[in-house]
């Protein structure tokens, strides 16, 4: 059973979240509903902060996006935008693979930058990004 909100607020600040993450990886709402199978209509309403639950579509949605579901610490601004330079920089390395060893040494650059920041969420989640 999903959970609810706490604070009729915090749906608002997950959305603004999920909305910064999806815009930092250059997708349309539309593009994350078929990566996602999530209508496009529920990620627009999740993004509005209309969502009363934690249900399955709002986890879903903060796990393809490599968010946080709760408001924390780790659930800030510069981590959405170290995961969006962290995917744009793997779909640069697939798009331009003559870039990729100057890409690997960026993302290693990332990834000991997240490591070394002990209020960041993103180091679980930089390591996949090294294809």
């Amino acid at each position: 059973m999903a959970s609810r909100f706490p604070h009729s607020e915090d749906a608002a600040k997950l959305g603004t979240r999920l909305r910064q993450a999806r815009l930092m990886r250059n997708l349309t709402q539309q593009a994350l509903s078929e990566e996602t199978g999530i209508e496009r209509s529920q990620i627009s309403k999740i993004e509005r902060g209309r969502a009363r639950t934690l249900n399955e579509n709002v986890q879903g949605l903060c796990n393809f996006l490599s968010i946080p579901s709760s408001d924390g610490p780790e659930a800030n601004s510069a981590d959405i935008q170290l995961l969006g330079l962290l995917a744009r920089l793997q779909t640069l390395a697939t798009d331009a693979p003559q870039l990729r060893p100057a890409i690997d040494a960026a993302l290693g650059a990332l990834e000991a930058i997240a490591r070394t920041d002990s209020s960041s969420g993103v180091e679980a989640n930089a390591g996949p990004l090294r294809a």
